[in-house]
């Protein structure tokens, strides 16, 4: 057999994904903005809101008793410094805490740092929305809100946008953070 089979075989007719850690970190951030916008859980498998104008009341009703609750308001706040409780870094550093325990907390940060070759908050303010309109070929289900030098940004969950979505943002977001005297 030894004509027969050959050991080398091409990159396309390989069926299994090889490991990118960078890739791999970035869909399990991906994951875990899920669970922060209630699309995802840690409770249940599967999509958990996923229909047009959903809240988080619809979550509660599905999953009573969260050990990680989605974001109250369903904008999450994704700046280069922590300026809001529920920022993304903070969100994030939190879903590690439920999912893994505090005792490795650190050396789970340092590790997805080090997958991703760069701090978190630069992560998420720089390269997570590419990241995501790459996934979803540039059909994202996270907006991403920006002032137009790019200082504030802001996700929404679109199946969670309803007609107020924009007034919470500019109201409860950005003229707090324009009002910050920490701000440039």
């Amino acid at each position: 057999m030894q004509d027969e089979l050959k050991p080398e075989v091409p990159e396309d007719q390989i069926t299994l994904a090889r490991a990118d850690a960078r890739k791999d970190m970035a869909a399990f951030l991906s994951y875990a903005v899920g669970c922060m916008m209630g699309r995802y859980s840690l409770d249940q498998p599967g999509l958990i809101l996923a229909d047009a104008g959903a809240t988080l009341q619809d979550y509660l009703a599905k999953i009573p008793k969260s050990t990680f609750a989605p974001d109250a308001d369903g904008i999450i706040p994704v700046l280069d410094g922590e300026w809001f409780t529920d920022d993304i870094v903070g969100r994030f550093r939190e879903f590690l805490r439920v999912a893994f325990g505090d005792a490795t907390l650190a050396e789970n940060l340092a590790f997805i740092e080090a997958s991703l070759g760069k701090e978190l908050p630069k992560y998420f303010a720089r390269d997570f929305y590419k990241d995501h309109l790459k996934t979803y070929k540039k059909r994202p289900i996270y907006w991403m809100f920006s002032s137009p030098e790019g200082s504030f940004q802001a996700l929404v969950y679109l199946h969670r946008y309803n007609r107020d979505t924009v007034s919470v943002l500019l109201n409860d977001y950005v003229r707090e953070f324009i009002g910050n005297p920490h701000v440039n």
